[in-house]
């Protein structure tokens, strides 16, 4: 766990606030602009690439203007044991939560249910308490590959795509809720047109950590009366492509597992598992072992 250190300025605010959670926990949870060196939690986070990995996303630019971040820490050692971020690019608060322990989770859930309902992505792996109370709202495969360049000519009715609004309005014909006009600003997006000039297909970033040389692919989508063209494929390929050409070693996306002619197109494509992480609605808590009710 990485040392914590506050801003001189701000302790006495911070003494002031009651600490989040029941009595019985270690954790105390702070913005994470009360942080001396805020860089130390983002190397926190990155030595926890697989849990860590949308707190990440959403501390890099330009995500991070959309965001709150919050720090839980313990306060005996003054180590790091968890980060928060909310999310608020995409019409509803969305957060995701990254904890060494379940006590550390509570202590950024105290935060989290100020937005509510509030929709959560943790990891699989990641330890929730019993007393949360959720709905899984759904759960996605966690893919990764290599990025390979173009081995052929470039595609020539592949082209990139600069125009955030057109891609905001394609993806939201379809159906898709998690994607940020600012997105584009990550660059490697590609798409197809049909005759008459309309997008019919794209691939775009979700965000790109340039520190861990990776990047989120989504979404990668194909209008329905065009599918079954490859056009998918296609797009795909062009930001894999794209991506080598940057120094990008890896690309990830996220796949429904009950989607499984969706799990089978990445894996045809050298996509696999890596983990599984979890849209989560919380619902409310239950009574905690401890008579000392929640503190905001």
């Amino acid at each position: 766990m990485g040392q914590l250190r506050l801003r001189s300025t701000t302790t006495a605010d911070l003494n002031a606030r009651p600490r989040n959670g029941p009595s019985y926990m270690r954790d105390t949870v702070i913005p994470l602009e009360c942080v001396d060196r805020p860089d130390a939690a983002r190397a926190w986070a990155s030595s926890r690439f697989d849990q860590a990995l949308l707190v990440l996303a959403d501390l890099t630019p330009p995500l991070r203007s959309f965001a709150s971040h919050w720090v839980a820490y313990d306060a005996k050692s003054q180590l790091f044991s968890g980060l928060e971020v909310r999310f608020e690019g995409f019409g509803q608060s969305v957060a995701s939560i990254a904890a060494e322990s379940e006590e550390a989770f509570a202590a950024l859930f105290g935060e989290v249910q100020g937005c509510a309902p509030t929709l959560i992505f943790v990891n699989r792996l990641q330890p929730v308490p019993p007393h949360v109370r959720a709905n899984v709202e759904s759960s996605d495969v966690w893919m990764v590959s290599p990025c390979v360049p173009h081995t052929k000519q470039p595609d020539p009715e592949v082209e990139p795509l600069k125009d955030a609004n057109e891609v905001r309005d394609f993806v939201q014909r379809l159906g898709m809720h998690f994607w940020n006009p600012a997105m584009l600003r990550f660059g490697h997006a590609f798409g197809i047109r049909s005759p008459n000039g309309l997008l019919v297909s794209a691939a775009c970033l979700n965000f790109a950590l340039s520190e861990e040389r990776y990047a989120h692919v989504g979404p990668v989508a194909t209008h329905p009366a065009h599918r079954g063209k490859s056009m998918g494929t296609r797009v795909l390929d062009a930001v894999r492509s794209s991506l080598a050409a940057a120094g990008i070693q890896q690309c990830g996306v996220f796949a429904s597992e009950t989607d499984r002619p969706l799990v089978d197109f990445y894996a045809r494509r050298g996509f696999v598992p890596r983990g599984q992480f979890r849209l989560l609605r919380f619902i409310g808590s239950r009574s905690v072992p401890d008579s000392t009710s929640h503190h905001r």
